[in-house]
């Protein structure tokens, strides 16, 4: 951007413009409404500009693109954005219409039907005043690229000069310190006596500034006394001085502004600095990064475009590659570029400058080493900001040696931390506490580290620019192992704390703590393993891997699991890793059979060391995995053969223990068809298990017993017709998951979900959507579920057609999606919705498939509904085989005590029997299940209920008539 784009596009010489209700003053760039100020973008205020000049003309894309962007071609979808966000600030004239009209295929203006006014009404343009006698040096530099996502800042600096005599603008190398100062300083060269622009960076002796100053004020040659010349020089100006790059130099730069402010009233500094000058008088404005989404998942194109770190990267890029364009696809990438790189604007540019070599897709692959990758040479750029690496070089070589050296420290944190935490890691056991906290005061003034002060108290953090180069100072030595191995143990004070939240049943503590410990658990991890450190590897994983597995991270901890058991010789640590393989896989994949043989080994190994605990965990296991697995009569086995071996002479832990495996064996019964021992069972459990001995990750089970059996107890609820209390049930399944993040997501897509949305209680299911989108940001297999979860409403609620099409292809077109077996809820629901849109063929195929699956596995879970459904597909052609069909279906449910299913299926039955005496049956048949339902009293409430069983009968018999539909329509086709 250049002196004149500060005062809008072209230049415009008005002192204002307005249009409506709006005034824009086109030098201060402020836009106001009815007198009160307007949140405007700088690129939306400069389109307005551009169209307000050029009233009644239509610009073109390359018009705008030279106009606002001061380039020969910009992308549609920038000009989109730029004109969508101009329009949302303006609104609607008074008379109706738009401001801003959009001529198809020709460009866009500014409605020639609103009044303008301007004053002065005919200005002659006005010649900038010339400064009074600056040397070459002094001349304030032109920016040569457009100005991205500063407005705010160059507004508020602004306003700062208006008040306040000295300004030092402070902020990290790279993040545009020098290019928003000019940019302020632009918009004052025509006032006052101008502006005079001294560059600090080239001097290294301090006492040479006065000299430098002078230069650029004029000065032919070095003043015998350069002090006397500035005050004499500046005595009776009203000019303002920028200096530029003070930092190297800031003593003497402080009490050189001091003599000059003092000797000339009406002269005005500006300093830009990576930390304070420290002067009399001095006011600071911190700059802070550029603009980032925190998250780039569901970012359309042109959202991401609204945010100014992407509109400069994709600037850059389209300025080695003119035809490149955002789009949807590409907008996580970018952002994820972005954000790791933390909104520096010349780290961004750097990358984008390199994705003519290397794509998109390939800088966010090798954007980890940064240094390397963002060494491009731009050869118009100060010689510091030609590479990354250059830039944090300059700030390194100024710090002192005890800065330098916690600097590096600290860098082996992964995030934020804490003063206790840079205490426990970065500190000597010589250096006192006081310098520790007196240096990272001194690295955040320096703009090296960040301070941040929210509701999680005072932290701390490096850019991650910032924390790549102090890395590569520690380098891989000694000092670099001896902090990897503070750090570490540091992780293990965490993790251990963590458990005793857990244990203290203080969830939303523990929460915390694992939240702020992940990425340096995951870090310490990494280091570790690399470095073949085996003994600590194995103690991060023992103490981590629960935390880990809180936050949904069970196929990492599966992953670090592995690589030690390679290692591991000894064979209670082999044990115990084996059964934490094990929970890590039947959390984080669909390999029943490989985890049931894991446990089954771990079980064999525990039984030969006598370790009757581990005895217990791994049958446990087995049997979970095992009812996972539809193997309901292997995990009643396994419970029977190990409580048959307990005697008195057994562990106590045992003993004790017999009644909850029993119990916990019993669940798989739901899988067999006896809902009502499977109730029995799971009712037995939260009863009798002891709220104080909830278990933990760590401990002898992988989850509280209690949580693994409210799902089951919803559904059978559900099937037995309290509709109410499964809602409630499933409910509580989540409340009772804390904050552990892979039992809120089983138990929503098992039970919570699935319940909500067949009581058709849609406020309920897109609340428990909302929750799983907070928690899988950062997992893509959790989000593809949250998004079929999302389509299976949308085919509910609003019939959407698109929904069913993205459901079928997640179902039935995703290797992840692991079949049948555990998923067939996600099946029975595309079946159903393949009826309800009368897609009849697609239907049939498919339930044909579920009868062959269900009839050679021992799980009954839902062969009496899928019967019932078979038989409405058989009504289209034969009624009388169909109402046999249904019959089936409700002797089968009224045997596994499923009155839902009866209730339906008998309903169904009436309605397509062919005769009366079929009619009388079913209607009978009908009223007695109907009786047995209500009379099972839901605790829940039993008018609700009764609402929720209507509901659900009356969406039944529109599938049926669907079906029945779809079958004339095809025989009127044939016909």
């Amino acid at each position: 951007m250049t002196t004149s784009d500060m005062d809008g596009p072209k230049g415009s010489s008005a002192d204002w413009i307005a249009f409506g209700d709006h005034v824009v003053f086109p030098t201060d760039r402020i836009l106001k409404r009815d007198g009160r100020t307007v949140q405007i973008g700088d690129k939306a205020l400069d389109l307005l500009l551009a169209l307000l000049n050029a009233q009644g003309e239509i610009l073109s894309k390359s018009d705008l693109a030279e106009r606002v962007w001061q380039r020969p071609y910009i992308e549609d979808a920038t000009i989109r954005v730029a004109i969508g966000s101009l329009r949302k600030v303006l609104g609607a004239p008074p008379d109706g219409g738009e401001y801003v009209i959009n001529v198809v295929g020709r460009g866009y203006s500014f409605s020639s039907a609103v009044p303008l006014e301007r004053w002065p009404a005919h200005s002659a343009e006005v010649p900038s005043r010339p400064p009074i006698g600056l040397g070459a040096l002094g001349r304030l530099p032109p920016l040569l690229t457009p100005v991205f996502g500063r407005r705010r800042d160059i507004q508020a600096i602004g306003d700062l000069l208006a008040t306040r005599r000295f300004i030092t603008v402070v902020g990290a190398g790279g993040i545009g310190k020098t290019t928003v100062a000019i940019s302020c300083a632009s918009l004052r060269n025509a006032a006052e006596d101008g502006v005079c622009f001294v560059d600090l960076a080239p001097i290294r002796d301090p006492a040479l500034v006065p000299a430098r100053i002078a230069m650029a004020l004029g000065a032919e040659q070095a003043a015998a006394d350069p002090g006397a010349f500035l005050s004499d020089r500046l005595a009776h100006s009203r000019l303002l001085l920028l200096l530029d790059n003070g930092e190297h130099v800031a003593g003497t730069a402080a009490s050189v502004i001091e003599d000059i402010l003092n000797a000339a009233p009406r002269v005005t500094v500006m300093v830009t600095s990576r930390e304070p000058l420290g002067a009399e008088g001095e006011t600071i404005y911190r700059l802070n990064p550029l603009s980032v989404p925190q998250e780039g998942y569901g970012l359309s194109a042109e959202q991401a475009l609204s945010y100014d770190a992407i509109e400069l990267f994709v600037d850059r890029v389209q300025a080695g590659s003119p035809d490149f364009t955002l789009t949807d696809a590409l907008a996580p990438t970018v952002v994820d570029i972005c954000r790791r790189l933390d909104g520096v604007a010349l780290a961004i540019r750097l990358a984008a400058g390199r994705v003519p070599a290397f794509g998109v897709k390939g800088i966010a692959t090798l954007i980890e080493d940064k240094f390397r990758l963002l060494s491009q040479s731009a050869r118009a750029a100060l010689p510091r900001h030609q590479t990354l690496e250059a830039t944090f070089d300059w700030s390194f070589e100024l710090l002192t040696p005890t800065e330098q050296a916690l600097l590096t420290r600290i860098a082996v944190f992964a995030h934020f931390f804490t003063l206790d935490a840079v205490q426990q890691v970065a500190a000597h056991e010589e250096e006192a506490l006081d310098l520790v906290l007196v240096t990272i005061g001194d690295l955040v003034a320096k703009s090296l580290v960040v301070f941040i002060e929210d509701e999680d108290g005072a932290r701390y953090r490096l850019l991650e620019t910032v924390r790549g180069f102090a890395l590569a100072r520690l380098g891989n030595g000694e000092e670099r192992r001896a902090t990897a191995r503070l750090h570490a143990s540091y992780v293990i004070s965490r993790c251990e704390r963590y458990q005793t939240e857990k244990i203290k049943s203080r969830d939303r503590h523990a929460a915390a703590i694992a939240r702020s410990t992940l990425d340096d658990a995951r870090s310490a991890l990494q280091w570790s393993v690399e470095d073949a450190d085996w003994e600590l590897a194995s103690a991060l994983v023992r103490v981590a891997g629960p935390l880990l597995t809180q936050l949904g991270y069970a196929k990492e901890v599966g992953t670090w699991i592995e690589r030690l058991l390679d290692v591991e010789t000894d064979l209670r640590k082999r044990l115990d890793l084996m059964i934490s393989l094990g929970g890590a896989l039947w959390l984080s994949s669909p390999e029943d059979v490989t985890t049931i043989k894991i446990y089954g080994d771990a079980y064999a190994l525990a039984r030969d060391l006598g370790d009757v605990s581990a005895q217990l965990r791994a049958a446990w296991s087995v049997i979970m995995t095992s009812c996972s697995a539809r193997r309901p009569r292997e995990a009643i086995d396994a419970a029977a053969q190990l409580t048959e071996g307990f005697d008195a002479s057994t562990d106590g832990e045992a003993v004790n223990n017999e009644g909850l495996i029993r119990a916990l064996a019993g669940v798989s019964r739901h899988l067999l068809g006896d809902y009502a021992a499977c109730e029995r069972n799971i009712r037995w459990l939260l009863h009798h298990y002891p709220a104080e001995s909830r278990v933990i990750e760590s401990g002898p089970y992988l989850y509280d017993p209690r949580q693994i059996g409210r799902p089951f107890l919803s559904w059978i609820e559900w099937f037995s017709g309290r509709m109410s209390d499964a809602a409630a049930t499933s409910s509580l399944a989540i409340a009772g998951s804390g904050d552990n993040v892979p039992s809120i997501f089983n138990n929503t897509i098992r039970a919570a979900f699935p319940v909500a949305v067949g009581s058709r209680r849609w406020a309920a299911a897109s609340q428990y959507l909302e929750t799983l989108r907070r928690l899988c940001t950062d997992r893509p297999d959790w989000r593809a579920w949250t998004n079929a979860l999302q389509d299976i409403l949308s085919i509910h609620r609003d019939r959407s057609t698109d929904a069913l099409a993205r459901f079928e292809e997640f179902v039935t077109g995703r290797e992840p999606f692991h079949g049948f077996k555990r998923q067939t809820w996600c099946y029975v629901q595309l079946l159903e919705n393949y009826m309800s849109f009368g897609r009849v063929e697609s239907a049939q195929s498919l339930l044909n498939e579920l009868l062959t699956f269900i009839e050679r596995e021992e799980g009954n879970w839902w062969r009496s509904h899928l019967i019932a459904l078979d038989a409405t597909l058989l009504a289209r052609y034969d009624p009388r085989a169909a109402f046999h069909r249904y019959q089936e279906a409700i002797a089968l449910a009224e045997a596994e005590g499923s009155l839902l299913v009866a209730l339906k299926a008998a309903l169904a039955a009436r309605a397509i029997a062919v005769d009366h005496a079929a009619r009388v049956e079913a209607r009978a048949i009908a009223e007695a299940i109907y009786q047995k339902l209500i009379e099972s009293a839901p605790a829940a409430g039993e008018r609700e209920n009764r609402a929720l069983v209507r509901s659900v009968l009356l969406a039944d018999r529109r599938m049926q008539r669907a079906v029945l539909t779809a079958m004339e329509t095809d025989e009127r086709a044939v016909a």
